[in-house]
């Protein structure tokens, strides 16, 4: 694999993410609106807090993947 990303000069990773089917948009968008709602209503609230009220009103989701939206 390494020798046919260098023959089309393209990254190892940058194959592997080409290959990945994309996360729907709007899903991903209805979850950073509802981590920034849960944000304002609460200021203090990191993500782990926020995963654990998302987990409350029950969305499941994964502690990393909050904390990469609300980068």
């Amino acid at each position: 694999m390494s020798r046919l990303c260098e023959a089309a000069d393209v990254s190892r990773s940058g194959y592997y993410r080409f290959l990945k089917p994309e996360v729907d948009r709007t899903e991903e968008m209805e979850l950073r609106d509802e981590i920034q709602k849960i944000a304002i209503q609460h200021p203090a609230y990191g993500y782990r807090r926020i995963t654990a009220e998302l987990g409350r009103r029950k969305r499941v989701v994964n502690r990393k993947r909050v904390l990469r939206i609300m980068r």
